[in-house]
């Protein structure tokens, strides 16, 4: 039962913005618990970050590492939109601006290469 209360908190209560709507559904609409994962056993209501799959899910871990990685983003589109690992997605993005503007800063020293070899040959010519 506190495996599955934890992968019941893991996959719908892990961050502050699904803990707001639970509590509120909660609150809205009063039931017998089902939906608050914070009754439950072990039921510390600090989201964690780290867990150990074979410690913390024995039962679910492999069923969670599918999900985990079934759940990435496809495509550039997809990588824009998924804004759940923020230090991942800055980095990214960084990675691609800085990547454009050196190749734009190598295809503008090779035009200027160009037009400077042309120069010298015509002045040599001259």
């Amino acid at each position: 039962m506190v495996e599955i209360s934890e992968t019941y908190r893991l996959l719908f209560g892990s961050d502050r913005q699904s803990q707001c709507y639970f509590l509120e559904l909660e609150s809205s609409n009063p039931t017998d618990g089902f939906f608050n994962i914070f009754t439950l056993p072990n039921g510390d209501c600090e989201p964690r970050f780290l867990y150990n799959v074979g410690s913390d899910f024995p039962l679910f871990g492999e069923r969670l590492l599918v999900l985990k990685t079934l759940l990435r983003p496809n495509g550039i589109y997809g990588l824009w939109k998924d804004k759940r690992d923020s230090l991942q997605w800055y980095t990214f993005w960084a990675v691609v601006c800085l990547g454009c503007f050196g190749a734009i800063v190598a295809v503008l020293q090779l035009m200027l290469s160009a037009v400077q070899a042309w120069a010298s040959v015509k002045a040599l010519h001259a």
